[in-house]
């Protein structure tokens, strides 16, 4: 006999009672199992052990051979099953009676006890063989009615303890013992596996955390390099320039991302859309125009293919394209390289624009895209139109000269004279006196001619006939014609001016420039001159001398056009990339653009609201101003001030109250009325009878804080807390500080919360609100020494810090908790000697900005990072230019105090008051729309392994 591989073999019919035998089969491993076996009993059931063999009764066969036990699954079909009966025959032949058990399933089965063997009428389930087999009665397991998993089981112990040969009670109690020492032994293990995890997943969160900040200093580093070629590009490719500030803020909004994006963001602020890019990423353009009334924009787009012109269109207010215009079909003809040079040219209303392709002057009806009429030319280099469209001018060039030929666009007539005059320049232009303005003569002593197309003479324009010129242009309307000249022809190139000439009042204005200047551009007010110099553009007001950096180009610049308005501007440089440029920068402008642009109109003091709603500005022509924004309705106070003065503003957090300070008085008014409600010595203010005001904060609870001097020595000075209500003196704290010093003696942050004075020439106090009054918290004592005297002051908005200014130019900043730890911040190099900070205020957010000047008048504004010391942006704003140089401020300073979330209001040289933007958020995601991210090649050359997606990608 084979040895015993098998505890028992199950015999069942296939059809009725597989899932059965897979139950009893599952148990029979189960049940009284140790917990290092696979299984309690090995069982043989043909579905899982018998293998592919073409003799399947000599497998089941050998099966049999090898079990202990036979398990009989009775049921009708069992009963009449061929290999049932056939494997119960094997069994009866080689085993005895006590080795088989029957587990009913189906049908029916009793047993006649009298008869002792089964009834023959209630045997269905019994298979034949099995009849008269068995001397007692056997052991059989009912589960045709089980309910359950329970039932089950415990009906399935029966068969197991049955085939182990032990009683099942024993079997079961076994097992509940087994399941418990599994438990202990699980539990073990588990806390073992546990302990074991534990030291992993620790041991991964330290190499996680270590990959992490790995990661986060690579990203840092790259934000960094991103950022320093973000200012590296800038002179050679400024789009370029401000997709890495993007791609450094994005990789990780670090110091330097953030300040290169602040730069980039001010030098772009009068970008208003990058149309075309050369270079091989876009097709090549010639020139551009824009229609006088600034309602369209057209260029001229060509070598895509060949030979091929389109004049390209487009919605100046939303930069989309609205059209093309094909003016030269492709062609192999050599002639087409002439197209680099063509020019376009619009009439005011934009319905009619004339085209030079090379070979001749198409004109075009724009609205119905039709072409008008052709005129042929020969070689060219500027085209023109008359505001009325009635003519169509063009300058033709031989070696350095030219001359100029024109045409009626009605008719396609030339006229005769027009070619008699050589010109030193293509610059041309029609103006509102019908005539075409040109230059003759040299260079650097050119002389403006005017054209009569009535006589068909030229004659020197009467306005400018004794005035030299080197460049020229006129106004989309033709009211104004704008000159630039050399203000010492034997002098340096550099020292020119230009003129705009207004030829229906008669009158002109000259401005120095103090550098180089080619084309020009002027609008049809005259009120400025844009300058072309080099790849640059700048603005020069007329009125004031200002001048405000439009734009930069990455090459050369051939080429602008500026709508009647002076609103827009659009270039077209040498490398063809197309710039559209904005008067109006992105920086809100609070109150008018302009205030008369006279001396008088500079700002001596300032002060802004918390919420930023309200301005109060004090003007050296004697007015004291406050501006009600959104809506920016002025109001002017009942207090005058002159150039001798040296006015003082504050505005409470709420906006409803301000403080002037005027020749030692102080006056406090409504914020929304500019209503009077104290003056000092008054009912309002009794405290201050026979004392005189240096400079005044609102503190907590709307209190007065009042730095008062003695009449007599204006060194000896008192820091007052008054009474809101009656304007009584609550408390006092002794300082010694000058009047002459000039700078913010008294700052209050957190509310009101806190109090920040100079108490002596090297020590400032700052004061805590308890809830009652103001108590001493701590006292800054800076290094002695003459230069060091502090000069102004400014608290941190979270009362986290405090900064302070030095006469010797020095800015100092230490946190309030650790008050003798000073850091020196950078001050910027706004050009000139002895640069030094002259203002300070801190943001929402806790970032430092300082308004500075040179001795030599330069001047501007900078944010700096406290914490990093990293200098932020530098801002110098409306530059202007007196014999040569450029100075900024207000009568001597640049003017300026915190105001809503992440702005700094401050005054311009010509008396503006201007939102500076700190949104870093903000300014990316403008510069994203203006520039595009960054070209991935470009951001893989800096990635170090970095990974990271594109940039302004959310």
């Amino acid at each position: 006999m084979p040895e015993d591989r098998y505890d028992a073999f199950i015999s069942y019919s296939h059809r009725a009672d597989r899932p059965v035998a897979k139950a009893v089969q599952r148990h029979l491993h189960r049940l009284g199992r140790r917990w290092y076996r696979p299984a309690a009993l090995r069982v043989f059931r043909d579905d899982t052990t018998l293998t592919a063999s073409p003799d399947l009764w000599a497998s089941i066969e050998e099966g049999l051979a090898a079990s202990r036990t036979l398990v009989v699954l009775a049921s009708p079909e069992a009963a009449a099953s061929p290999w049932v009966d056939r494997e119960i025959e094997w069994w009866q032949t080689h085993r005895g009676p006590d080795t088989l058990f029957v587990v009913v399933t189906g049908g029916e089965l009793s047993w006649d006890v009298e008869a002792n063997d089964f009834r023959t009428d209630r045997a269905t389930a019994l298979p034949p063989r099995l009849r008269g087999y068995f001397e007692t009665q056997p052991l059989w397991v009912d589960l045709r009615r089980h309910q359950d998993a329970a039932e089950l089981r415990d009906k399935a112990a029966t068969i197991a303890a049955a085939v182990h040969g032990v009683p099942k009670d024993r079997l079961l109690s076994e097992e509940v013992q087994r399941q418990r020492q599994l438990v202990s032994v699980l539990s073990a293990l588990l806390v073992a596996a546990l302990v074991a995890t534990g030291t992993a997943v620790w041991q991964r969160g330290v190499a996680v955390d270590e990959r992490d900040r790995a990661d986060e200093q690579a990203r840092i580093a790259v934000s960094r390099a991103l950022a320093a070629e973000a200012d590296n590009r800038y002179a050679a490719d400024p789009q370029l320039a401000s997709q890495f500030a993007v791609a450094a803020f994005d990789t990780a909004p670090t110091p330097q991302a953030k300040g290169a994006l602040a730069r980039q963001f001010d030098r772009d602020r009068h970008v208003a859309g990058y149309l075309n890019r050369g270079g091989g990423q876009g097709a090549d353009v010639s020139e551009a125009a824009f229609s006088p009334d600034g309602s369209l924009l057209a260029h001229v787009l060509y070598g895509d293919t060949f030979g091929k012109a389109e004049v390209v269109l487009w919605d100046p207010r939303t930069a989309a394209e609205v059209g093309r215009l094909l003016v030269r079909e492709p062609s192999d003809d050599a002639t087409g390289i002439l197209l680099g040079d063509a020019s376009v040219a619009l009439d005011a209303t934009g319905k009619l624009l004339a085209v030079d392709d090379g070979e001749k002057i198409q004109v075009w009806d724009v609205p119905g895209r039709k072409l008008v009429r052709s005129l042929g030319v020969d070689d060219d280099t500027r085209l023109v139109m008359s505001p009325d469209g009635r003519w169509v001018a063009r300058t033709a060039s031989t070696s350095i000269r030219h001359r100029v030929r024109m045409w009626r666009t009605d008719t396609g007539a030339e006229l005769a004279g027009a070619d008699v005059l050589e010109l030193s320049s293509d610059q041309i232009g029609f103006a509102v006196d019908g005539g075409l303005y040109a230059l003759s003569g040299n260079f650097a002593r050119g002389r403006v001619e005017r054209f009569d197309p009535v006589t068909g003479q030229w004659a020197r324009a009467p306005l400018m006939a004794d005035t030299p010129a080197w460049g020229l242009a006129v106004a989309p309307g033709g009211q104004v014609v704008a000159t630039s000249m050399s203000d010492d022809p034997k002098g340096p190139a550099g020292q020119m001016s230009v003129i705009a000439w207004n030829l229906v009042t008669g009158t002109s204005v000259k401005q120095p420039v103090g550098m180089t200047v080619g084309a020009l551009a002027v609008p049809d007010n005259g009120d400025v001159v844009v300058v072309q110099t080099d790849r640059s553009l700048v603005g020069v007001e007329m009125s004031t001398g200002l001048q405000t950096d439009l734009a930069r180009h990455r090459a050369d610049i051939k080429n602008m056009s500026i709508t009647g308005d002076g609103s827009r501007l659009v270039s077209v440089d040498y490398g063809s990339d197309v710039l559209v440029s904005a008067r109006a920068d992105n920086r809100a402008v609070v109150g008018p653009a302009k205030t008369g642009g006279t001396k008088g109109d500079n700002v001596y003091a300032l002060a802004a609201s918390r919420a930023g709603d309200l301005a109060t500005v004090a003007r050296g022509r004697g007015e004291v101003e406050l501006w009600d924004c959104p809506t920016c309705v002025r109001l002017r106070l009942p207090v005058k001030t002159d150039d001798s003065q040296d006015p003082r503003v504050a505005v409470s957090d709420d906006g409803n109250r301000v403080a002037v300070v005027v020749d030692g008085e102080l006056t406090v008014a409504d914020g929304r009325s500019g209503q009077v409600l104290a003056k000092s010595g008054g009912p309002g203010l009794p405290a201050l009878a026979g004392r005189k005001t240096a400079q005044a904060r609102f503190g907590a609870g709307g209190r007065l804080l009042v730095m008062t001097a003695d009449e007599n020595d204006d060194r000896e000075q008192v820091l007052r807390v008054l009474d809101p209500d009656n304007g009584t003196e609550e408390q006092a704290f002794p300082a010694t500080v000058g009047l002459s010093d000039g700078g913010a003696s008294l700052d209050a942050g957190n509310g009101g919360g806190l109090v920040a004075f100079i108490s002596d020439q090297f020590q400032v106090t700052v004061l805590r609100w308890t809830g009652t009054r103001y108590e001493e918290r701590v006292k800054i004592d800076d290094d002695r020494g003459s230069s060091n005297m502090i000069f102004d002051v400014a608290l941190d908005p979270s009362g986290r810090r405090v900064a302070f200014a030095e006469q010797g130019g020095r800015v100092v900043v230490t946190d309030l908790d650790a008050p003798q730890q000073l850091r020196a911040l950078p001050v910027p190099d706004t050009g000139g000697p002895d640069v030094r900070a002259m203002r300070l205020a801190f943001t929402a957010d806790g970032l430092l900005v300082q308004a500075s000047r040179s001795f030599g008048g330069f001047g501007g504004i900078a944010l700096v990072d406290p914490d990093s010391g990293v200098l932020l942006a530098t801002w110098l704003d409306g530059r202007a230019v007196a014999n040569g140089r450029r100075w900024i401020g207000g009568a001597d300073d640049v003017l300026l105090d915190r105001g809503a979330a992440n702005t700094v209001v401050s005054a311009t040289v010509d008396g503006r008051l201007v939102h500076w933007q700190l949104d870093f958020t903000a300014m990316r995601h403008r510069l994203c729309a203006l520039a595009g991210p960054l070209p991935q090649e470009e951001r893989d050359r800096y990635s170090g392994g970095v990974p990271a997606g594109p940039s302004c990608a959310r």
